[in-house]
C-alpha cells in the first residue's frame, strides 16, 4: 500500500498576517491535510522524564515492596560517605522533592533493597537506576548506546514481577514509553544534556525566584528588571577586576593588586604601641 501512494505534494501558504508562520500542507486525493512530526518535539528530558518521572514511580513502588519505617529505618542507617546525602530520617516524610533530592535518593535506594524484595524486581530496579546514569553521559557511541538498550531490554524481561505483586496493574505509563525512544533521539539530536530542561529550571531560581525576594513585592516587574542589571553589571565588573589584576600580576610581581597578607602576632611582646612606631621600628 505504501508503494501505490503518490509522493505528496507540498504547499506552503501564509497567513494573512505578517507574523503568522509559515504552515505545511500536503494534499493526498484532492484533500488537504496538516503534515507536522509532532513526535519529535516530544524530546527526552532527564530532569522531569526520568528523575521526577520513573524514578518517582520506583520510590513509590518501594513503599508498597515493603514496610515505610523498615524502608526509612535502612535509609538512615546508612553509613556517612563522602559527596552522598545522608537522610537522616528516611524519605517518607519528604514533603516537595526537587531534582538534587531526587540524585541523591537514586545513589542509596538499591542498597537498601537487596535482601528485602525479590531478586526479579532488584534486576528491575537496577536496569532502570543504571539507564537513567548512562542516559546522562556527556558523549554517546555505538557502545554506550549499545549499553543504554541492554539496560532497558532487562527492565522488561523483570517488570512482570510488580504485576506479579500486585504493585501496579499494568505498566503502560508514557513515562516509561518514552524510554524507548531515547537511543533514537541521542542518534538524531546528541546527548541529552542538549535539551535537558533542568539547566532552565535553575535559571528560574536565578532571574526569577532571587529577584522577586530582592523586590518589595508590590510592583515587583520592575525591580526585578533593576535587580538583575545590577546583579549583571557587578559580575561583569569582577570579571574586569580579574582580568586587570591578572595583568598587573604579569607584568610588576610587586603590584599593589597582589595578594600581600601580614601575619600578626596574637600575643605581641610589646602592647600598646603606636601606629607611628611601629611603621619606624619595622
Amino acid at each position: 500500500m505504501l508503494k501505490s501512494m503518490q509522493t505528496p505534494s507540498i504547499n506552503f501558504r501564509r497567513g494573512a498576517r505578517k507574523n503568522r508562520s509559515l504552515v505545511v500542507f500536503t494534499s493526498h486525493s484532492g484533500l488537504n491535510s496538516l503534515i507536522a512530526t509532532f513526535h519529535l518535539s516530544v524530546s527526552p528530558d532527564i530532569f522531569h522524564q526520568l528523575y521526577q518521572g520513573v524514578f518517582k514511580h520506583m520510590v513509590n513502588w518501594c513503599k508498597d515492596l515493603m514496610d515505610p519505617k523498615e524502608l526509612d529505618q535502612c535509609i538512615s542507617s546508612l553509613p556517612a560517605c563522602y559527596g552522598v546525602c545522608h537522610f537522616k530520617n528516611g524519605i517518607s516524610a519528604l514533603g516537595q522533592i526537587g531534582g538534587k533530592k531526587r540524585k541523591d535518593m537514586a545513589c542509596i535506594l538499591l542498597g537498601c533493597l537487596i535482601g528485602k524484595i525479590p531478586r526479579s524486581a532488584i534486576l528491575a530496579y537496577q536496569s532502570l537506576l543504571d539507564f537513567i546514569q548512562i542516559a546522562q553521559y556527556p558523549t554517546h557511541d555505538n557502545t554506550t548506546l549499545g549499553y543504554l538498550s541492554d539496560a532497558l531490554d532487562t527492565f522488561h524481561k523483570h517488570k512482570d514481577i510488580l504485576v506479579q505483586l500486585n504493585i501496579r496493574e499494568h505498566l503502560n505509563i508514557p513515562k516509561f514509553h518514552s524510554l524507548l525512544h531515547y537511543c533514537q533521539f541521542i542518534t538524531w539530536f546528541g546527548t541529552t544534556n542538549n535539551y535537558n530542561t533542568e539547566m532552565f529550571e535553575r535559571f528560574h531560581i536565578d532571574f526569577a525566584k532571587e529577584g522577586w525576594r530582592a523586590s518589595n513585592k508590590r510592583n515587583e516587574a520592575p525591580q526585578m528588571v533593576t535587580w538583575l542589571l545590577c546583579c549583571k553589571k557587578v559580575v561583569a565588573f569582577q570579571s574586569y577586576l580579574k582580568i586587570t589584576m591578572d595583568n598587573e600580576e604579569d607584568k610588576f610581581p610587586h603590584s599593589k593588586f597582589q595578594d600581600q597578607r601580614h601575619v600578626v602576632a596574637k600575643y605581641p611582646n610589646k602592647c600598646q604601641q603606636s601606629i607611628l612606631d611601629v611603621m619606624e621600628k619595622h
